[in-house]
């Protein structure tokens, strides 16, 4: 069971690998990057995928691209990681990540 103590040690412990100056700098180029291929590509199919991004969830995404490293996901499929199959899938990165975002 995860306490709201643990959860500020995960918080200090990302915190000393991205600062708040760091996590807004890959907010602003993400979202910079997306207006402009979405401005490039006016016919593009899966814009309905595609919206600006919150500052929690670049937090968020760079917390499960720790875990990635942490589970050693370089091996396995997206399909495996969003699996029905509790042997197969990851449920906190089908929680914290829509597969199709």
């Amino acid at each position: 069971m995860v306490t709201i103590y643990m959860l500020f040690i995960f918080t200090d412990f990302f915190h000393l690998f991205f600062s708040e100056e760091i996590c807004m700098i890959i907010l602003d180029k993400t979202n910079s990057k997306l207006r402009s291929f979405l401005e490039s590509h006016p016919d593009f199919t899966h814009r309905r995928y595609f919206s600006l991004n919150s500052l929690q969830e670049i937090h968020t995404l760079l917390g499960v691209m720790i875990l990635f490293g942490v589970f050693r996901v370089n091996r396995e499929t997206i399909s495996n990681l969003y699996s029905a199959d509790p042997n197969l899938s990851r449920p906190i990165i089908k929680a914290s990540i829509p597969r199709d975002r």
